[in-house]
Protein backbone atom coordinates (compact mmCIF):
# COMPACT_ATOMS: atom_id res chain seq x y z
CA UNK A 1 0.00 0.00 0.00
CA UNK A 2 1.11 3.54 -0.75
CA UNK A 3 0.19 6.26 1.79
CA UNK A 4 -2.23 8.95 0.68
CA UNK A 5 -0.50 11.85 -1.08
CA UNK A 6 2.64 9.87 -1.95
CA UNK A 7 3.16 8.27 -5.33
CA UNK A 8 5.70 5.61 -6.19
CA UNK A 9 7.99 7.11 -8.90
CA UNK A 10 7.93 5.53 -12.31
CA UNK A 11 11.18 4.18 -13.77
CA UNK A 12 11.55 7.09 -16.18
CA UNK A 13 10.87 9.63 -13.44
CA UNK A 14 13.34 7.92 -11.10
CA UNK A 15 16.03 8.05 -13.77
CA UNK A 16 15.54 11.78 -14.22
CA UNK A 17 15.76 12.37 -10.47
CA UNK A 18 19.00 10.38 -10.21
CA UNK A 19 20.48 12.23 -13.19
CA UNK A 20 19.65 15.58 -11.60
CA UNK A 21 21.22 14.55 -8.30
CA UNK A 22 24.34 13.36 -10.09
CA UNK A 23 24.69 16.65 -11.94
CA UNK A 24 24.54 18.55 -8.65
CA UNK A 25 26.62 16.27 -6.45
CA UNK A 26 29.32 14.88 -8.72
CA UNK A 27 32.64 16.75 -8.59
CA UNK A 28 33.42 18.90 -11.58
CA UNK A 29 29.86 20.10 -12.05
CA UNK A 30 29.93 23.84 -12.87
CA UNK A 31 28.73 26.08 -10.02
CA UNK A 32 26.13 28.70 -10.79
CA UNK A 33 25.84 31.81 -8.61
CA UNK A 34 24.67 35.34 -9.07
CA UNK A 35 27.22 38.10 -9.50
CA UNK A 36 27.52 40.16 -6.33
CA UNK A 37 29.58 43.23 -5.53
CA UNK A 38 31.24 44.59 -2.40
CA UNK A 39 29.24 46.97 -0.20
CA UNK A 40 31.37 49.94 -1.30
CA UNK A 41 30.02 49.53 -4.84
CA UNK A 42 26.50 50.90 -5.22
CA UNK A 43 24.21 53.80 -6.00
CA UNK A 44 25.59 57.28 -5.15
CA UNK A 45 29.15 56.00 -4.85
CA UNK A 46 32.23 58.09 -5.66
CA UNK A 47 35.35 56.71 -7.37
CA UNK A 48 38.74 58.38 -7.17
CA UNK A 49 39.42 60.65 -10.12
CA UNK A 50 42.58 59.98 -12.09
CA UNK A 51 42.91 56.40 -10.80
CA UNK A 52 41.75 53.08 -12.28
CA UNK A 53 38.25 52.20 -11.04
CA UNK A 54 38.63 49.02 -8.98
CA UNK A 55 35.55 46.77 -8.84
CA UNK A 56 35.32 43.44 -7.05
CA UNK A 57 32.88 40.87 -5.71
CA UNK A 58 31.81 37.24 -5.98
CA UNK A 59 30.26 34.99 -8.62
CA UNK A 60 30.24 31.36 -9.64
CA UNK A 61 33.65 29.76 -10.04
CA UNK A 62 34.92 30.47 -13.55
CA UNK A 63 31.99 32.76 -14.34
CA UNK A 64 32.62 35.59 -16.79
CA UNK A 65 32.03 39.07 -15.36
CA UNK A 66 31.74 42.19 -17.52
CA UNK A 67 31.61 45.81 -16.32
CA UNK A 68 30.99 49.06 -18.18
CA UNK A 69 30.71 52.75 -17.28
CA UNK A 70 31.00 56.02 -19.20
CA UNK A 71 31.91 54.20 -22.43
CA UNK A 72 34.70 52.12 -20.82
CA UNK A 73 34.52 48.35 -20.48
CA UNK A 74 36.44 45.56 -18.77
CA UNK A 75 35.94 41.82 -18.27
CA UNK A 76 37.35 39.02 -16.13
CA UNK A 77 36.53 35.56 -14.79
CA UNK A 78 35.91 34.54 -11.19
CA UNK A 79 38.58 32.30 -9.68
CA UNK A 80 38.02 28.83 -8.25
CA UNK A 81 36.72 30.36 -4.99
CA UNK A 82 34.26 32.61 -6.81
CA UNK A 83 36.13 35.87 -6.24
CA UNK A 84 36.56 38.34 -9.08
CA UNK A 85 38.25 41.70 -9.50
CA UNK A 86 38.69 44.07 -12.43
CA UNK A 87 39.53 47.68 -13.15
CA UNK A 88 38.02 50.24 -15.51
CA UNK A 89 40.25 52.99 -16.93
CA UNK A 90 40.86 56.12 -14.85
CA UNK A 91 38.22 58.84 -15.14
CA UNK A 92 38.20 62.61 -14.89
CA UNK A 93 36.02 64.25 -12.26
CA UNK A 94 32.37 64.35 -13.22
CA UNK A 95 29.09 62.51 -13.37
CA UNK A 96 26.53 61.22 -12.81
CA UNK A 97 27.33 57.93 -14.50
CA UNK A 98 25.60 54.55 -14.63
CA UNK A 99 27.68 51.46 -13.78
CA UNK A 100 26.67 48.10 -15.23
CA UNK A 101 28.03 44.72 -14.06
CA UNK A 102 26.90 41.56 -15.81
CA UNK A 103 27.38 37.85 -15.33
CA UNK A 104 24.57 35.30 -15.15
CA UNK A 105 22.60 38.27 -13.83
CA UNK A 106 22.88 42.03 -14.39
CA UNK A 107 23.44 44.80 -11.82
CA UNK A 108 23.03 48.51 -12.54
CA UNK A 109 24.07 51.34 -10.23
CA UNK A 110 23.05 54.98 -10.73
CA UNK A 111 24.37 58.37 -9.60
CA UNK A 112 28.02 57.30 -9.71
CA UNK A 113 30.56 60.14 -9.65
CA UNK A 114 34.29 60.51 -10.14
CA UNK A 115 35.90 62.88 -7.66
CA UNK A 116 37.77 62.70 -4.36
CA UNK A 117 37.45 59.71 -2.01
CA UNK A 118 38.67 59.97 1.58
CA UNK A 119 38.56 57.55 4.53
CA UNK A 120 37.82 59.04 7.96
CA UNK A 121 38.87 56.65 10.70
CA UNK A 122 39.73 56.80 14.38
CA UNK A 123 38.08 56.70 17.77
CA UNK A 124 35.64 58.92 19.67
CA UNK A 125 36.84 62.24 18.21
CA UNK A 126 36.18 61.01 14.68
CA UNK A 127 33.01 59.18 15.72
CA UNK A 128 31.49 62.36 17.26
CA UNK A 129 28.32 62.98 15.19
CA UNK A 130 27.44 66.23 13.47
CA UNK A 131 24.15 66.42 15.39
CA UNK A 132 26.09 67.08 18.63
CA UNK A 133 28.46 69.68 17.19
CA UNK A 134 28.08 73.43 17.67
CA UNK A 135 26.29 74.94 14.69
CA UNK A 136 25.17 71.52 13.44
CA UNK A 137 21.62 72.63 12.63
CA UNK A 138 22.84 75.57 10.59
CA UNK A 139 25.43 73.42 8.79
CA UNK A 140 22.89 70.72 7.91
CA UNK A 141 20.24 73.26 6.91
CA UNK A 142 22.71 74.96 4.57
CA UNK A 143 22.82 71.72 2.58
CA UNK A 144 25.77 69.65 1.45
CA UNK A 145 25.58 69.23 -2.34
CA UNK A 146 28.47 67.34 -3.82
CA UNK A 147 29.04 65.11 -0.78
CA UNK A 148 28.39 61.37 -0.69
CA UNK A 149 28.52 59.54 2.66
CA UNK A 150 29.31 55.94 3.58
CA UNK A 151 29.34 54.74 7.20
CA UNK A 152 30.93 51.36 7.90
CA UNK A 153 28.74 49.39 10.30
CA UNK A 154 30.48 48.24 13.49
CA UNK A 155 31.35 44.56 13.55
CA UNK A 156 33.97 42.42 15.27
CA UNK A 157 35.85 39.54 13.71
CA UNK A 158 38.77 37.31 14.71
CA UNK A 159 39.88 37.17 11.09
CA UNK A 160 40.31 39.90 8.44
CA UNK A 161 37.08 40.40 6.49
CA UNK A 162 36.92 40.99 2.75
CA UNK A 163 33.79 43.14 2.94
CA UNK A 164 31.90 45.52 5.21
CA UNK A 165 28.30 46.48 5.82
CA UNK A 166 26.97 49.87 4.79
CA UNK A 167 25.76 51.85 1.81
CA UNK A 168 26.39 55.15 0.05
CA UNK A 169 23.96 58.00 0.59
CA UNK A 170 23.66 61.46 -0.93
CA UNK A 171 24.31 64.05 1.76
CA UNK A 172 21.32 65.97 3.14
CA UNK A 173 20.11 67.19 6.53
CA UNK A 174 18.95 63.72 7.60
CA UNK A 175 21.98 61.68 6.46
CA UNK A 176 24.51 64.26 7.69
CA UNK A 177 23.11 64.40 11.24
CA UNK A 178 24.51 61.04 12.31
CA UNK A 179 27.71 61.28 10.25
CA UNK A 180 31.14 62.14 11.64
CA UNK A 181 31.30 65.90 12.31
CA UNK A 182 35.04 66.05 11.56
CA UNK A 183 34.61 64.20 8.29
CA UNK A 184 31.59 66.32 7.31
CA UNK A 185 33.36 69.67 7.76
CA UNK A 186 36.50 68.31 6.08
CA UNK A 187 34.43 67.17 3.09
CA UNK A 188 32.72 70.55 2.84
CA UNK A 189 36.04 72.40 2.75
CA UNK A 190 37.44 69.97 0.19
CA UNK A 191 34.35 70.42 -1.98
CA UNK A 192 34.69 74.23 -1.84
CA UNK A 193 38.41 74.11 -2.61
CA UNK A 194 38.35 71.61 -5.49
CA UNK A 195 34.84 71.92 -6.87
CA UNK A 196 34.43 68.16 -7.34
CA UNK A 197 32.19 65.54 -5.76
CA UNK A 198 33.66 64.21 -2.51
CA UNK A 199 33.03 60.72 -1.16
CA UNK A 200 33.61 60.18 2.57
CA UNK A 201 33.99 56.69 4.04
CA UNK A 202 33.55 56.87 7.81
CA UNK A 203 34.98 53.95 9.82
CA UNK A 204 35.58 54.72 13.50
CA UNK A 205 34.90 53.15 16.88
CA UNK A 206 35.39 55.10 20.09
CA UNK A 207 37.43 53.54 22.90
CA UNK A 208 38.97 50.74 20.85
CA UNK A 209 42.59 49.78 21.64
CA UNK A 210 45.28 49.98 19.00
CA UNK A 211 45.58 46.18 18.99
CA UNK A 212 42.04 45.90 17.62
CA UNK A 213 43.15 47.71 14.45
CA UNK A 214 46.41 45.74 14.09
CA UNK A 215 46.81 42.53 12.16
CA UNK A 216 47.54 39.30 14.03
CA UNK A 217 50.82 38.93 12.13
CA UNK A 218 52.01 42.36 13.26
CA UNK A 219 51.10 41.62 16.89
CA UNK A 220 53.03 38.35 16.81
CA UNK A 221 56.14 39.76 15.12
CA UNK A 222 59.15 40.40 17.41
CA UNK A 223 59.99 44.00 18.25
CA UNK A 224 62.31 45.55 15.71
CA UNK A 225 65.83 46.43 16.83
CA UNK A 226 67.08 50.01 16.34
CA UNK A 227 68.45 50.83 12.93
CA UNK A 228 72.27 50.78 12.69
CA UNK A 229 72.45 54.51 12.06
CA UNK A 230 70.50 55.16 15.28
CA UNK A 231 73.01 53.27 17.45
CA UNK A 232 75.51 55.74 18.87
CA UNK A 233 77.50 56.27 22.02
CA UNK A 234 76.37 58.74 24.64
CA UNK A 235 79.20 61.09 23.77
CA UNK A 236 78.39 60.95 20.06
CA UNK A 237 74.75 61.73 20.86
CA UNK A 238 75.75 64.76 22.90
CA UNK A 239 78.06 66.01 20.16
CA UNK A 240 75.37 65.49 17.52
CA UNK A 241 72.73 67.31 19.58
CA UNK A 242 75.09 70.22 20.25
CA UNK A 243 75.82 70.62 16.53
CA UNK A 244 72.30 70.62 15.24
CA UNK A 245 68.68 70.31 16.27
CA UNK A 246 66.06 69.36 13.69
CA UNK A 247 68.56 70.27 10.99
CA UNK A 248 69.21 73.81 12.27
CA UNK A 249 72.49 75.27 13.59
CA UNK A 250 73.25 74.63 17.22
CA UNK A 251 72.67 78.18 18.52
CA UNK A 252 69.32 77.17 20.04
CA UNK A 253 69.89 73.43 20.16
CA UNK A 254 68.99 71.75 23.46
CA UNK A 255 72.06 70.11 24.96
CA UNK A 256 72.07 66.99 27.02
CA UNK A 257 74.09 67.11 30.22
CA UNK A 258 76.54 64.40 31.25
CA UNK A 259 76.12 62.66 34.63
CA UNK A 260 79.21 64.49 35.93
CA UNK A 261 77.83 67.93 35.05
CA UNK A 262 74.47 67.06 36.58
CA UNK A 263 76.19 65.97 39.81
CA UNK A 264 78.20 69.19 40.00
CA UNK A 265 75.04 71.28 39.58
CA UNK A 266 73.35 69.27 42.32
CA UNK A 267 76.28 69.91 44.71
CA UNK A 268 76.21 73.66 43.98
CA UNK A 269 72.46 73.79 44.61
CA UNK A 270 72.89 72.00 47.96
CA UNK A 271 75.65 74.41 49.03
CA UNK A 272 73.49 77.43 48.20
CA UNK A 273 70.57 75.93 50.11
CA UNK A 274 72.70 75.35 53.20
CA UNK A 275 74.13 78.86 53.04
CA UNK A 276 70.62 80.36 52.95
CA UNK A 277 69.55 78.34 56.01
CA UNK A 278 72.66 79.28 58.00
CA UNK A 279 72.08 82.03 60.66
Amino acid sequence: MVPFGVRRPQKAGLALVLAALAAVCLPGAPAVAEVKVAALIGDHMVVQQGKPVHLWGTAGAGESVHASMAGAEAATRADEKGSWSLALPAMNAGGPHALSIRGTNALTFADVWAGEVWVASGQSNMEFPLSRAIGAKEAAAAGCPGLRLFTVAKATSLRPKDDVSGQWAACDASTAAGFSAVAFYFGQELRRALGVTVGLVHSSWGGTPAEAWTSRAALRSPARSPQPEMRSTRGASRRASSRSWLGFPSASAPRSASPRSRDSRTRRWRRRSRSRRAP
